[in-house]
């Protein structure tokens, strides 16, 4: 969709400047919570009265337009990176102290 500036609004004193169809309060991140969670375009109509299938389809676009921003794809590799070393220092600390927070040894972990 190519017009999908014209349903997609971004308004600081809306929804903290997030990106809603124009006209309301409903986010695009909404819609594609809902389509994510397996709604169909035309269940997300029914639940949000005001929004159409071209609304739908615009927030789609949007987000699509958004993927494609350098800085946002660069934020996601930073995120992935910190998540994946957030998750080997866990490991870690299961592995030297055991998931219950004792030492590998069996014996409880001193100190407070």
């Amino acid at each position: 969709m190519h017009d999908w500036e014209e349903r997609i609004s971004v308004r600081s004193d809306v929804c903290h400047g997030k990106p809603c169809i124009r006209g309301t309060r409903i986010m695009v991140s909404v819609v594609l919570d809902n389509l994510a969670d397996g709604l169909s375009p035309e269940e997300i109509v029914a639940e949000y009265a005001p929004v159409t299938l071209d609304d739908i389809r615009a927030a789609i676009s949007c987000a699509a337009k958004l993927t494609r921003e350098e800085r946002l794809a660069r934020q996601l590799r930073e995120n992935l990176k910190r998540r994946k070393a957030q998750a080997k220092g866990q490991a870690l600390t299961q592995a030297v102290h055991g998931p219950d927070n004792s030492t590998a040894s069996g014996l409880p972990k001193s100190g407070p």
